[in-house]
């Protein structure tokens, strides 16, 4: 078992909660970037099984308002995104002391994942779980379910078992989908900047995402790795083994190669 540890850091005025997992003999770190209605709970042991099968530490930490983390949750802006790559995120890493963090982004988490890579030449890798960046017709179909099926479903006593509270998180992400953000937000622009190795992990069976998520981002950056699961949208908690191999995987082999080009440089 890899050690966790947990702590509170004051960002923008807020408590933002923040959990490590420290790896034996860390080869790097890994930063968690949650999914919409996720938190450092919400990932549940896969940060564990990834520190034991990468070898690297596993650093996670909860957006405002989710999690145990100060409120409220922002509106999903242009803004908000600005906010996550320029203060929160460069607050958590200074504080772990993260120079060339792996960013692992499950859904929304990947969009920051990406933006964040896009400005920075410092990120080792990313990876990026079950990415939406096209709106397909099953997203909204599915989201539309969910949002009428809310008041009489047991989701928001569900979500209160990873948040301080659950329905705060719900709709603003259910605000963020009536939003005209898809069309609103440039993503290809910023695809387009990232310069490091990436791999995309998805599901067969994801309910929000088909493999037009993948080929948007191949398109643009055609050298990216992918893998296909026989899985819905929480790849990770239906395949958590197997994600943490692929992951292991394609860490490895970036290691071999920078190693290989080092040595050509020498």
């Amino acid at each position: 078992m890899s050690t966790a540890a947990s702590s509170f850091l004051l960002i923008n005025g807020r408590q933002i909660e923040t959990a490590v997992w420290k790896a034996q003999d860390s080869l790097g770190t890994i930063v968690l970037l949650h999914e919409a209605l996720g938190s450092v709970a919400y990932w549940k042991d896969f940060p564990d099984k990834l520190a034991l099968a990468t070898n690297y530490d596993v650093v996670a930490y909860s957006r405002a308002g989710h999690g145990q983390s100060d409120g409220p949750v922002d509106a999903r802006t242009l803004e908000y995104y600005e906010n996550e790559i320029e203060i929160v995120l460069p607050a958590v890493l200074d504080h772990y002391r993260v120079e060339q963090p792996v960013l692992y982004g499950h859904s929304e988490g990947a969009a920051i994942a990406f933006l964040y890579a896009s400005r920075r030449t410092s990120v080792q890798s990313v990876v990026a779980e079950c990415p939406i960046f096209v709106q397909e017709d099953r997203t909204v179909e599915t989201i539309r379910e969910l949002e009428a099926n809310y008041p009489t479903s047991d989701l928001s006593s569900r979500l209160g078992r990873y948040h301080r509270d659950a329905d705060a998180v719900f709709q603003a992400w259910m605000r963020s989908n009536r939003s005209s953000l898809f069309t609103d937000f440039p993503m290809h622009k910023y695809l387009a900047l990232v310069r490091c190795p990436v791999l995309v992990l998805q599901g067969a069976r994801d309910e929000f995402g088909s493999i037009i998520q993948f080929e948007m981002i191949a398109k643009i950056l055609p050298s990216t790795n992918h893998v296909l699961l026989d899985a819905g949208h929480l790849l990770h908690r239906e395949q958590p083994e197997a994600v943490a191999e692929h992951v292991s995987n394609f860490l490895s082999s970036n290691l071999q190669t920078g190693f290989q080009n080092n040595l050509l440089r020498g």
